[in-house]
């Protein structure tokens, strides 16, 4: 049944313009949890208004789970102090250590947000203005 669903209901965004928007209708209308897993969580125009969301939902009552690859989002900026602040709770997978560098090949590059086990957002793009074509990125 899951399957038939996500294929009569799914869609595939293939950039920033059309992911971001529909995430952030998603993420507004969570009830109940909010799940997600990222390789990169930027602290920039994206991320900045991903988190406040987050914020704002958490303050609704509306549950949390935050897990980040500890390289790929190892520029996280002040979202762990903003989140803390806000009571959610932040776990970085693997975090770098100078001893573990040669592990490397065993990064978290899964992409995925579930909201209330009834949204899911999986694969692409990671949360970073990268992927808009905002005129910000040099080339």
């Amino acid at each position: 049944m899951w399957q038939q669903q996500a294929q009569e209901n799914g869609r595939v965004a293939s950039n920033g313009e059309e992911k971001y928007p529909e995430v952030i209708k998603a993420l507004k209308s969570a009830k109940h949890h909010i799940h997600l897993e990222y390789y990169i969580f930027s602290d920039d125009d994206v991320g900045k208004k991903i988190l406040n969301i987050l914020i704002e939902k958490s303050k609704e009552g509306v549950e949390l789970r935050i897990i980040v690859d500890g390289a790929g989002s190892s520029e996280l900026g002040t979202i762990p102090k903003k989140l803390k602040a806000n009571c959610i709770k932040l776990y970085r997978f693997m975090p770098v250590r100078f001893k573990n560098l040669a592990s490397t090949n065993y990064r978290n590059h899964r992409k995925m947000i579930i909201i209330d086990g009834k949204i899911g957002f999986i694969g692409g793009l990671n949360i970073d203005e990268r992927y808009l074509n905002n005129g910000k990125q040099s080339e």
